[in-house]
């Protein structure tokens, strides 16, 4: 699992994608993205994060974590960021108490079953497991 990269970071992101040229002799077609890290706003999907760009048409790129490569930072590869954790659930109460919801915190990445964060990626039962 590759970590999100620290905002602020400056880094050279290569992604990889299945190629959808029929005749192609490769498999994947590779982007690279330079730029520096971004706070992510409220709209970027969940598993993502922000990169800068010199592009004036497309200043901000968002990079899906599932995509990512190779992320090299300083003219080095950032191998250290690769994890192969296993990730951390806890069951959680819903303020009523007749439901229980799943929260999973997967290398940074908090996600949670309930419906609140499905619509608004953010929630009371992650916040709660945070602040342990």
């Amino acid at each position: 699992m590759i970590h999100t990269p620290k905002v602020g970071s400056i880094l050279k992101v290569t992604t990889r994608y299945p190629e959808t040229y029929i005749f192609s002799k490769d498999k994947f077609q590779y982007h690279v993205t330079s730029g520096q890290v971004v706070e992510n706003d409220r709209l970027t999907p969940v598993g993502s994060f922000s990169i800068t760009t010199a592009r004036r048409e497309y200043p901000v790129a968002i990079i899906a974590l599932r995509n990512v490569w190779k992320i090299e930072e300083a003219g080095k590869t950032l191998k250290a960021s690769i994890k192969k954790n296993a990730p951390k659930t806890w069951k959680v109460k819903s303020s009523k108490g007749n439901e229980t919801y799943t929260v999973t915190n997967n290398a940074g990445l908090w996600t949670c079953t309930c419906v609140g964060f499905q619509f608004h990626r953010r929630c009371k039962h992650i916040l709660s497991k945070k602040g342990k």
